[in-house]
């Protein structure tokens, strides 16, 4: 048996050329869309920066707002303001963290030791009671406001003991 060939008598098909009209337009299409969106990213941060306040700032704004909770929802909310707190201070995507895991990254970033650490271990330990208890008592819904000033305060000593520390050695190491 002999084998046919399968190949056909077509000629080869050439794509047509390419119109250079709609990659000039495509190509200035593309880059309008790359300046208005460097555009809203440089507007964004420039907003930002420009409202921005300290996170001690935002965080006594965040507690001054809080007048009126009781129970479950204020500590829920006092938890919040320290995560919220220690995501900006630190840099720690703190929101979704437990108190656990934010004393394990507070640790981690050296912020954590002394009397910060009484002080946020008290607090949160104090929320977590909160949250998670029966029952809350009405009297300690200042004492946790206050747990959580402390707290902060205690913090954000820490961070700026921590720095002037990181200037000192730096200066040290400069002269040397």
């Amino acid at each position: 048996m002999l084998l046919q060939d399968i190949r056909d008598d077509l000629e080869l098909m050439v794509p047509p050329e390419p119109n250079p009209v709609w990659l000039i337009a495509g190509c200035v299409a593309a880059g309008m869309a790359l300046l208005a969106l460097g555009w809203w990213i440089l507007r964004r941060r420039r907003r930002r920066s420009a409202r921005k306040e300290s996170p001690e700032q935002e965080a006594w704004t965040s507690l001054a707002a809080l007048h009126g909770l009781e129970g479950r929802a204020l500590y829920a909310e006092l938890s919040r303001v320290m995560a919220e707190y220690v995501a900006a201070r630190h840099g720690v995507g703190a929101e979704h963290l437990t108190s656990m895991e934010i004393r394990g990254e507070l640790h981690r970033r050296g912020a954590y030791g002394g009397e910060a650490q009484t002080a946020v271990d008290g607090f949160l330990e104090l929320c977590d009671r909160g949250k998670f208890a029966p029952q809350t008592d009405a009297a300690d819904a200042e004492g946790a406001v206050a747990a959580c000033r402390e707290a902060i305060r205690q913090l954000s000593l820490a961070t700026l003991t921590a720095s002037q520390l990181a200037t000192i050695h730096e200066g040290d190491a400069n002269a040397a």
